[in-house]
């Protein structure tokens, strides 16, 4: 779905993509509260798969980070993060 969006709409979108992945995160505490978190990590993996396929003109690095994050978590968000760091900031 990001990548059939212009950079323009999926800017403007970013507000409504947290805040759905702050959904996902809250199905997924519930789902393991009723031990069914399985199905989740699935889930979970596909929309930081998603996030991570996004075109660069699309998502921004923050907004990658950021979704990272609420997702998958801090340790996933640094790794992105990391990954994405200008090579002069990596050495």
């Amino acid at each position: 779905p990001l990548r059939s969006l212009a950079p323009e709409a999926v800017a403007a979108a970013v507000p409504a993509l947290e805040d759905a992945a702050r959904d996902v995160r809250a199905l997924d505490a519930a789902g393991r509260r009723l031990d069914a978190g399985a199905g989740y990590d699935a889930l979970l993996r596909r929309a930081v798969a998603a996030v991570a396929a996004a075109p660069p003109d699309t998502l921004t690095r923050i907004d990658r980070v950021r979704l990272t994050e609420i997702l998958a978590g801090p340790e996933a968000a640094l790794a992105v993060l990391n990954a994405e760091a200008p090579a002069a900031q990596r050495s």
